[in-house]
């Protein structure tokens, strides 16, 4: 699980190496690759992701467009695989695999619009932002990212907006979202994940309340907030 992690980040740093090597000598000179991956990491450097999102939305189609959109999106939202990660193999130890989705919620308190909208182009962004098993790592971190920022949304609008995520915040999670969680869950498969080299990740999603795949709202709802404590 490691190396998977560490292999994630080098291949976003290893970008700006890949660029130098002319993957798009075409395009080089005033607005090339190259520059508007440097003007994207000057944005990143700034935490600007608005900015950095549109420089890469200029880039030519491709893998690494989606990569760097992808991982950008996952960090505006709050997010990160090192951070699933560590909740997922803390609740397998706990024997609560059932909880890694709603502390991973927690994680990504406080809830905003600007997550909200990393967290959309994330799921948008990385399902096919890579091959082999650093696209699975990418799709399933963006799809369990998406619930867990929709469950997060419940405390800011219309739960309690203390700063934490309760079951009562849950109740006020509105039927679309309800469904959009329930979908989101649906679309990892833990066997994928485990085929990855993800265990943790993997242990972690075979535990998630098998209410969350009903197609009920109700039902849904009630696994949502089975991932909760209190």
């Amino acid at each position: 699980m490691q190396n998977l992690a560490n292999y994630t980040w080098m291949s976003l740093l290893m970008l700006p190496l890949l660029f130098s090597c002319n993957i798009y000598s075409p395009l080089q000179g005033e607005g090339s690759a190259e520059d508007l991956i440097e003007e994207g990491m000057k944005c990143l450097h700034k935490r600007d992701y608005d900015c950095a999102i549109e420089k890469y939305n200029k880039l030519p189609d491709g893998e690494e467009k989606n990569k760097l959109l992808c991982l950008t999106n996952v960090t505006k939202a709050g997010a990160s695989i090192s951070t699933l990660a560590t909740v997922a193999k803390n609740k397998n130890q706990a024997a609560t695999p059932q909880r890694m989705l709603g502390e991973y919620a927690k994680s990504l308190l406080p809830w905003s619009e600007a997550r909200q909208a990393g967290a959309d182009g994330a799921k948008t962004g990385c399902l096919n932002a890579a091959s082999g098993d650093f696209g699975i790592l990418l799709k399933t971190l963006a799809y369990i990212t998406h619930c867990a920022t929709l469950m997060a949304k419940t405390d800011a609008v219309g739960g309690n907006n203390n700063g934490r995520l309760t079951k009562s915040d849950i109740d006020t999670m509105g039927d679309e979202d309800v469904r959009t969680c329930g979908g989101d869950i649906a679309s990892v498969s833990s066997s994928e994940v485990s085929s990855a080299g993800m265990t943790d990740i993997s242990a972690a999603i075979s535990g998630i309340p098998a209410e969350i795949l009903s197609e009920a709202t109700a039902q849904i709802k009630s696994g949502l907030k089975d991932t909760l404590l209190e």
